[in-house]
């Protein structure tokens, strides 16, 4: 008798369970049915809804900076400008210096303008093996990503600074840096 009691149970139980998953299988959520509501905006000419070409938004850019220091200094700077309206974001800079023997470029910087405020960014410099005997070779080299607001007021400078050879000649340098990225409307 507790055979049958036992059994009976269980085939209780697992008629149960599977009623159970049926019913829980049918109760799927649909999602609810697209809107065919139409969207209104209300502007007037004075005050347009803002539009942006995003296909074209950015603008590919880039600029060759060649830049002689004289024997007599030891640092030496030029600029350019971001036309107005645009924004410069810079990604990449490369550049190649040779100077003479116990003299070594030490320091690039991008100088750029954001919203009113001045930045300084360094940029990496690396100390290669001399193609002429008598030279120090130098290759900069950085991946960035650098911002630079555009219009008259606000110019791009990229500095260069070299060291002297102590008792070393001191011979005229020029520095070639390439800077690339892209240009983007300004917000």
């Amino acid at each position: 008798m507790d055979r049958l009691r036992t059994s009976l149970f269980t085939v209780i139980g697992l008629v149960t369970f599977v009623i159970t998953l049926a019913v829980a299988a049918d109760m799927g959520y649909a999602a609810p049915a697209p809107s065919t509501a139409n969207v209104n905006v209300v502007n007037t000419a004075t005050n347009p809804v803002p539009v942006r070409d995003v296909a074209n938004a950015k603008q590919p850019f880039h600029i060759l900076a060649s830049v002689t220091i004289p024997s007599t200094t030891e640092s030496a700077s030029t600029s350019f400008t971001v036309p107005a309206g645009k924004r410069l974001v810079i990604e990449f800079v490369s550049g190649y210096n040779t100077l003479a023997t116990g003299q070594k470029l030490r320091a690039v910087n991008v100088l750029t303008w954001v919203s009113g405020q001045f930045n300084r960014h360094y940029v990496s410099i690396l100390h290669g093996a001399p193609f002429n005997i008598g030279n120090e070779e130098f290759v900069i080299s950085q991946p960035m990503k650098v911002y630079a607001d555009g219009g008259p007021d606000t110019p791009v400078q990229v500095s260069f600074f070299r060291e002297f050879a102590i008792g070393g000649p001191h011979t005229e340098t020029t520095v070639l840096l390439t800077i690339s990225g892209y240009l983007e409307d300004m917000p």
